[in-house]
Parts: C-alpha cells; structure tokens; sequence
C-alpha cells in the first residue's frame, strides 16, 4: 500500500508479526568452510603425536603410526559436575577414546568443515568452523540466536519447546557430554 503525504510517498507493507521457527530453521544455510586448517594446527584441543605402533590393534593405528594425545580436563570437568571420581575417570577416558577416534578418521578420510549462516526478515547470524558431527546442534543454536533478534525486533515467534533430558547415573556420559553442567558458565 502506498500512501503520499505532500512530497514524500509512504510504502506500508504488511505481514504477520508471528514467525514459525521452523522457517527460520528452514532459513540456515550449510556451506562448506574450506579456509581452515587442519584441527590440528588450530590448537583447538585436538594436538597429538604420532608415535611407531606397538600392533595394529592398537587404537589410533594409522599405517605403521598410532595416535597420542593427551586428556584435555575432561576429568576436572566431570568432578566439577559432581560427578565421582571413579566416574570422572571413565568420561575422561571415553572422552580421549573418542578424541583418537576422531583423528585417525580425520588421518585416514580427511577432515571437513563447514559454516552455518542465517538470514531471516532483516536478522542474521553466522558461525564457521563446525564440525560435521556438530551441524545440527549449531543450527539450531543458530537458529535460536535469530529468533532471539526477531522477538527484539517486535516479532512472536513460535518454538517448539526444548527437549529435557532425563537422566540417571547410567547416562551420565550423555549428560556431559551434551553440556547439562554449567561448570565454568
């Protein structure tokens, strides 16, 4: 609709102030970040040597190499959560198992990572240097950080509420490891 008012001509558009934030979801992009280096020699925690294997059982083993690295506080971490020692002990070390992992994957196949963006009614968020097995949970994170922008902007939107996790001392692995602690927040 337009409107003129002596000189000037006013543009009124409208639309609904109700956002659905499976739009905004549907609105993040997922590109490949190729300007990274390797995780590695980003001194991001996942620095390691690699040593002469002792077998090729052993885990980590890339060709006649195997992976160490170092626990990165996982331990601390788990006893700030109120976690037993005992237990504590077993997340640092299924922590570090998953580390080794990771990198003789990321030495066999290759690493990859990607960016996030989103742009959704003027409001726009990005991150870059994401993980693959992270995408979903940055989208969503990212697509939170927009509607967060939208609602400042005057907008309602509709989210679906969090999933709660519930727990027991079985899956308390799952608890740290998903960031159920606020240690350190």
């Amino acid at each position: 609709m337009k409107l003129r008012i002596e000189d000037l001509m006013l543009e009124i558009s409208l639309e609904s102030a109700i956002v659905d934030f499976q739009e905004i979801m549907d609105a993040v992009a997922i590109v490949p970040d190729d300007d990274r280096p390797a995780p590695w020699d980003a001194m991001d925690g996942w620095e390691h040597e690699l040593v002469k294997a002792r077998s090729d059982r052993q885990r980590g083993y890339i060709g006649r190499f195997a992976i160490l690295a170092k626990e990165q506080g996982w331990y601390e971490y788990a006893r700030n959560c109120g976690q037993s020692k005992q237990v504590a002990r077993e997340y640092a070390a299924f922590q570090l198992g998953r580390m080794i992992d990771q990198l003789a994957e990321w030495r066999r196949n290759g690493y990859q990572y990607f960016g996030l963006t989103c742009e959704f009614k003027g409001a726009f968020d990005s991150i870059w240097g994401v993980e693959p097995e992270s995408v979903d949970d940055w989208r969503r994170e990212l697509a939170e950080n927009v509607a967060d922008a939208l609602e400042k902007q005057g907008y309602s939107v509709n989210r679906p509420p969090r999933k709660k996790q519930f727990f027991s001392r079985l899956s308390c692995f799952d608890v740290l490891h998903q960031g159920e602690c606020n240690y350190g927040a």
